[in-house]
């Protein structure tokens, strides 16, 4: 999918949503379809913010730390966005280790080529379910293979000094 700067992000249980248009959001926030998902992604360079603002008594969500050169603690399982200069896919990381894990495409691969190759640079939005928690890391992508009908991504983390 190309990437275009108004594209947003909803997520509910275990899944990612969109992308969809501001004017759609808008839409949502005026029906009240946009209080059935508690996380939104409006801007890559942000990440992820709860759909509703956490009660004043609740210290919030800690903003991304990209000078960090990976994630804090993340469960084994998560959420993420994962951007490049011209593609974004949304999907699963799994498999941690101190220097990297894998991301799954979620949306089956339309394609028979891989839309992320070796050594692209790339900027991933994680969403930790599990202790409501966000982070942004820029990372490279070391491998791939295809699993299924969706794409597997090695990444490496690396130094946020440079633009993904």
């Amino acid at each position: 999918m190309t990437v275009s700067e108004n594209q947003v992000y909803l997520s509910r249980g275990k899944k990612i949503y969109g992308p969809f248009s501001e004017e759609q959001i808008r839409q949502f926030e005026i029906s009240g379809e946009l209080e059935k998902y508690s996380w939104i992604c409006r801007n890559r360079e942000v990440g992820w913010k709860p759909t509703v603002p956490p009660p004043p008594s609740l210290p919030p969500l800690p903003s991304p730390d990209l000078k960090n050169s990976q994630p804090n603690k993340i469960s084994q399982k998560s959420l993420a966005l994962c951007y490049s200069r011209d593609q974004i896919l949304s999907g699963e990381l799994k498999n941690f280790t101190s220097t990297g894990c894998a991301f799954l495409q979620v949306q089956p691969a339309q394609s028979t080529l891989p839309l992320l190759t070796v050594g692209l640079k790339v900027r991933v939005n994680i969403l930790n379910l599990d202790a409501s928690q966000t982070e942004t890391i820029d990372a490279s992508v070391q491998d791939f293979k295809k699993i299924g009908g969706s794409w597997e991504y090695q990444l490496t983390w690396r130094k946020s000094d440079q633009s993904a």
